[in-house]
């Protein structure tokens, strides 16, 4: 068995076993019919495709794993076969490869008395592999290692402290480039420091990076999750808040001065960015769902910028629904002509915040990856 559910009963993960058992089972079936580059292959990361001998002796040992009765590390390796193995199985079959009746006969065979209350309703609750994929993994990052190390090259801190993400867990699944690349990144770590910051120009960019960076953890990162969910949606004060929480780990090695909420004497712009006297910007953040988001990019932010006399300034808007983004796009050129109009840098972003993003092995088209405005 693999390490997952620890803490169930043993008729609980006996079940949930059997069940992935019989999708393994069906999908080492399939394959074994064509070749091996049409199926078995394409479960792996690319670069392990090319390893044909390494990538049937792993899919043996999975299965193996699978159904026997010791308790196996549920490594990322695994993690990411197991999880393109349920999905092609679920995406393959017309009617979803349907696991009711699997579960029935079990639950026949054994004394339901042991499994608790919760335990069998998330087994009445699968309905086909697509099912098992939400119950098998906690998230799914080992599908993200790519974009995780991208921003790791550049801001290893967002990486570790602010996600929490510990890269040398998923080294398997790095290409040996990538790898070395990592080793050397690790033992040299270069934060943001105040060594990158030198003028005007690179303070700019820094704050470019910073907001891009925030985009990338609330779209790509789950952080839509925080703060658009059943519970309701993050108010824009308590959008400030996480904002202000991901700056303070972002620059916390730069001599960057970051003030909430100063009065411009027309009127409290949400954040104001400096670095001595000559590099300064400010920052405004609105919900997409605000009557008036217009309103604040289109007189609110340049208002302040003017008082202040503050050449850089950011809006960004958080869009809670797809229609609030797609609607505001208008914005991105709004945006060029206020600066040519009173000579500022003046920026626009807007946030998909609607979690409505396609799973990456779900991906038709570029448009649908989401890393484009």
């Amino acid at each position: 068995m693999l390490d997952i559910y620890e803490e169930a009963s043993k008729e609980f993960k006996q079940i949930l076993h059997h069940l992935l058992d019989i999708v393994v089972d069906h999908f080492i079936e399939i394959g074994s019919n064509l070749s091996y580059e049409e199926i078995y292959a394409t479960v792996f990361p690319l670069h392990k495709q090319e390893d044909k001998e390494y990538a049937l002796d792993f899919l043996k040992k999975l299965h193996r794993e699978v159904i026997d009765g010791f308790t196996h590390e549920f490594t990322p390796m695994k993690e990411y076969v197991l999880f393109n193995i349920l999905f092609f199985v679920y995406d393959s079959s017309e009617d979803g490869f349907m696991l009711e009746d699997e579960i029935t006969k079990f639950l026949n065979k054994i004394n339901k008395d042991a499994l608790l209350e919760d335990e069998l309703r998330v087994l009445q609750s699968i309905n086909t592999p697509n099912d098992l994929i939400g119950l098998c993994f906690d998230d799914l990052d080992f599908l993200d290692v790519p974009d995780i190390f991208e921003t790791y090259k550049t801001h290893p801190d967002v990486v570790t402290k602010f996600l929490h993400i510990d890269l040398d867990y998923y080294t398997e699944l790095m290409p040996d480039d990538i790898l070395l690349k990592y080793n050397e990144i690790k033992g040299h770590i270069q934060t943001t420091t105040i060594d990158s910051v030198t003028n005007e120009e690179s303070f700019f960019r820094l704050i470019i990076e910073l907001v891009e960076n925030f985009n990338h953890i609330i779209v790509h990162k789950k952080g839509h999750a925080l703060i658009n969910n059943k519970l309701g949606e993050y108010s824009e004060k308590e959008v400030q808040v996480l904002f202000d929480i991901f700056i303070a780990t972002y620059l916390k090695d730069t001599d960057i001065v970051v003030s909430r909420e100063v009065d411009t004497g027309r009127g409290t712009v949400d954040f104001y960015f400096s670095h001595g006297k000559k590099s300064q910007a400010l920052i405004e953040i609105k919900l997409g769902s605000h009557n008036r988001f217009e309103h604040g990019i289109k007189h609110q932010l340049p208002t302040y910028l003017l008082t202040e006399n503050i050449k850089f300034g950011y809006f960004i808007l958080i869009c809670y629904s797809e229609e609030s983004y797609n609607n505001s796009e208008f914005l991105y050129e709004e945006a060029e002509k206020l600066s040519s109009k009173y000579q500022k840098k003046i920026r626009f972003k807007r946030i998909n915040a609607s979690g409505n993003l396609k799973s990456a092995s779900k991906i038709t088209n570029d448009n649908e990856m989401g890393f484009t405005d």
